[in-house]
Parts: structure tokens; C-alpha cells; sequence
């Protein structure tokens, strides 16, 4: 049972493609909070991480109530508790250019007799913009470094294309919907 449902996470992770990235889009009917997110999880590659797999999704998400984020989740699969989880250091170099997020998340997750080491670190638009169009990315957590190839990064460009830049504050007077006119 194990193996089965290991060789499922490894087709689930693995399975995504060069070319196939894809997001998908939801409006909560509840909270109102919109979500543009990878539909699936995105592979890393390291020679220094000393769990068994590694991958990343992007996301976007604005909410009426905490404004908007630019987020990248990453995940490390492994048996055992590694450096990941235990540290705050996250950045991201991205053509020489180096990023912090303004905010970190960390948990550790029980999945299948595994550990899943998740951390979502919160970017501005325009280190997320830069991240996504930049030809060589490097994540460092702790002392583990991951490279993010371009191609695997497509999913950001998409989250990106599907959020127009804002160009001032939007005000009544700037909608076209305005019931006054």
C-alpha cells in the first residue's frame, strides 16, 4: 500500500510537465477572497536536501479583508524531520538578485508514514515578478539549496498575466460601473 501510494505522489509531482503549466481560478461565494493558483506542484532539484523529493506551487491571493499576496509554497517530502522545518531562512536569488518574503509559514504535516515539510513564503508582486521571469532561481532554506528551472516557473507567469498591475488607486470616479454617469 505504501508503494502504491508513494508512486502516486511521485506521478503527481513528477507528472507536471515542462510545457503543461497550468492554474486554476476561484472566487470564494463566502469570503470573496480570489485565488489564482498552480493547479499542480512544480519539481525542485537539489543535491543538498536530505529529504526524498522537493517541489513548489505559486499562488496569488486577494482578500478584501488582508489585501493581496504573492505566494510560493514549498514542500519537501522525507521520513524524518530535516532542516527545513526547524529553520526561518528563506531566500531567493534570482539572476543575482536576492529575495526575502516578507512573511514566512512553516508546518510539518504526518502524510502516509512520511513527513511533509511545508513552507509558504509571502513575496511583494514585483519579487514575485522578477522571480518568475528571471532565467536562474535558487531557493535557500537553511542550508538546502533547490533550483527552480524556468520552465517549471511558467505557472507564476500565468498567475502574473491573469493579475493586471494596478496603475493608481481605484476610486467610484474610475469605474466605468458607476451608476452616476
Amino acid at each position: 500500500m505504501r508503494y502504491v501510494l508513494s508512486l502516486l505522489l511521485v506521478g503527481a509531482i513528477f507528472g507536471t510537465g515542462y510545457s503543461f503549466a497550468q492554474v486554476k481560478s476561484e472566487v470564494s461565494e463566502v469570503t470573496g477572497v480570489k485565488r489564482i493558483e498552480s493547479e499542480s506542484m512544480r519539481s525542485l532539484h537539489s543535491d543538498t536536501y536530505t529529504g526524498s523529493h522537493a517541489s513548489f506551487r505559486a499562488e496569488y491571493v486577494n482578500d478584501p479583508e488582508n489585501g493581496t499576496s504573492w505566494i510560493m509554497s514549498f514542500y519537501g517530502f522525507t521520513k524524518e524531520t530535516t532542516q527545513i522545518s526547524q529553520t526561518n531562512q528563506f531566500i531567493v536569488t534570482a539572476d543575482g538578485q536576492q529575495f526575502r518574503p516578507n512573511r514566512l509559514e512553516s508546518k510539518t504535516r504526518n502524510v502516509s508514514n512520511n513527513l511533509m515539510e511545508v513552507k509558504r513564503a509571502f513575496f511583494s508582486r514585483s519579487a514575485f515578478e522578477t522571480i518568475a521571469n528571471a532565467q536562474k532561481v535558487t531557493i535557500s532554506i537553511g542550508s538546502a539549496q533547490f533550483s527552480a528551472i524556468r520552465p517549471r516557473r511558467n505557472d507564476m507567469r500565468l498567475i502574473l498575466d491573469q493579475v493586471p498591475e494596478q496603475k493608481g488607486p481605484q476610486t467610484a470616479s474610475n469605474d466605468s460601473s458607476d451608476s452616476r454617469r
